[in-house]
């Protein structure tokens, strides 16, 4: 059976809910968390059945597909059987939903949801505050790049700003779309275009690598450098001010960048449904009940498939070892007060779609450091994402609907796209390109009627006149991504 587990009592005072901050956890809070996921005694948790049941499983029960309700169980070994009618997803694609379109739905690849909502390292579509610094830095972990040249990592702020300390370092594109004035602390550098829609004052230095676009009164007490064009609409105020491009004033428009609307807002609750009534649980005898109750110590192997939960709810520690392309698929909320670890295999990935909330009090790592691109959480959920764990957070988290903060610095091996992202001291943002080409290997979806913009089209194609196509210039793409040879990409840093 494809299902492992190994349980071991979880002693007093839950010592793996202290990992995280130097055991500032407090007992307390665990013990009372702990009985309201209505914990049971030493060395007992819920249980992984033999094979689960029609009922057990919220649907069918059998190793079906969203494509094919005829789809064949996995191999021992997770890859799909020759005779599946799933078109061997498991050794080419990975899993696949149904997304809503203008005229009816369309099949699309899990990976392929990532690749039109992470292309920047942080998106919010209302507010950023920083007390610390924001950095962002960025890499491609499939190596297209090579090497040794950077990567953009751009930042996207559809409302407003704040920084309290520190400075402002965006390794790509800079966009802050609300009216609100910005008082910048430190130096302000974006290695992109820099686009702000209200007034700014810097006390350092700015420097942009390509345009600026600059709306409101703009003033810094030192230097200002626009390498490429500068438009504005107010006054510049630098001490010097260089253009290396052309100095234009006049009307300046910001859009929001992120995609926020009520179109392009990713609906995690339906394809959670989806997963619920059609998965692989069936195949590796996965309880959807599982996980509900995890107080001791826990590892499960999950081969190539979907699968779906109940809820996660861990007081002890639960490792996944993910060996094939996984969707992942939970009902209600991840809570997580001792210990999650996801563990990805070499050619491993995982997309898990959360319909509620996502809880970190105690320690949680989502993946690989070196591939975050490998990991993608959706939350369908409007309460606080409180990312706490030591050694910073790994994967690209959706949660739009949802306010993502820290108890005090946070560093970022991915992506966060949320309503509001509130850190107390500074955030650091690893971005791996690679989430923009994830879904690659997936054929491009057949979509009824027309495209939108920001979440429909896939593999770098633009939505050009209703349909999805290849871009002629950088409004055709989504966001901040640029058109580069047809194809809507992120913007190298240079």
């Amino acid at each position: 059976m494809s299902v492992s587990r190994h349980s071991a009592c979880y002693h007093a005072g839950m010592k793996r809910a202290q990992l995280s901050f130097d055991g500032r956890l407090a007992f307390g809070f665990a013990a009372v968390l702990l009985a309201a996921l209505g914990a049971a005694g030493c060395g007992s948790s819920a249980g992984v059945s033999g094979r689960s049941s029609p009922e057990d499983a919220g649907g069918s029960g059998k190793a079906t597909h969203p494509k094919d309700a005829a789809v064949s169980a996995l191999n021992p070994d997770g890859r799909a059987g020759e005779a599946s009618v799933d078109g061997g997803f498991c050794s080419a694609t990975g899993p696949v939903v149904q997304l809503p379109g203008s005229q009816g739905s369309y099949t699309v690849c899990t990976s392929q949801i990532a690749g039109t909502l992470f292309q920047s390292a942080l998106c919010t579509c209302d507010s950023a505050s920083v007390a610390g610094y924001l950095r962002t830095s960025g890499f491609n972990s499939l190596g297209q790049q090579g090497s040794n040249t950077p990567v953009g990592s751009p930042v996207g702020i559809n409302n407003s700003y704040k920084i309290s300390a520190g400075y402002t370092e965006i390794g790509g594109s800079f966009a802050v779309a609300g009216t609100d004035s910005v008082s910048f602390i430190g130096y302000l550098e974006a290695y992109g275009d820099m686009r702000l829609a209200g007034s700014a004052i810097v006390p350092g230095y700015t420097k942009a690598h390509r345009n600026g676009w600059l709306v409101g009164d703009f003033t810094d007490i030192g230097p200002a450098d626009f390498e490429g064009d500068l438009h504005h609409q107010g006054s510049v105020t630098a001490v010097p001010l260089s253009v290396g491009g052309t100095n234009s004033s006049g009307s300046v428009t910001v859009s929001p960048p992120c995609p926020c609307g009520p179109k392009d807002i990713l609906d995690v609750a339906a394809i959670v449904a989806q997963g619920k009534a059609s998965n692989d649980n069936a195949a590796i005898g996965l309880d959807p009940g599982a996980w509900t109750n995890v107080i001791t110590i826990d590892t499960v192997t999950l081969p190539c498939g979907s699968y779906y939960l109940n809820s996660i709810q861990i007081g002890g520690s639960l490792t996944l070892q993910v060996t094939g392309r996984v969707a992942l698929y939970v009902g209600a909320d991840i809570t997580v007060i001792g210990e999650l670890q996801v563990q990805l295999s070499s050619a491993a990935e995982i997309d898990i779609f959360i319909q509620n909330d996502l809880n970190l009090v105690g320690y949680a790592l989502f993946g690989d450091k070196s591939r975050p691109a490998a990991t993608r959480i959706y939350v369908g959920g409007s309460g606080s994402v409180n990312l706490v764990g030591a050694g910073g957070f790994v994967g690209n988290l959706y949660a739009p609907s949802s306010q993502v903060t820290a108890p005090g610095y946070l560093d970022v091996y991915g992506a966060v796209f949320s309503n509001d992202f509130l850190i107390p001291g500074y955030a650091d943002f690893d971005y791996d390109e690679a989430i923009t080409q994830v879904g690659t290997n997936c054929p491009p979806p057949k979509i009824p009627g027309q495209c939108s913009q920001c979440g429909s089209c896939t593999n770098g194609m633009a939505c050009v006149g209703g349909a999805c196509g290849a871009c002629t210039q950088d409004t055709d793409c989504c966001g901040q991504s640029v058109c580069e040879n047809g194809v809507c990409t992120v913007l190298i840093a240079k």
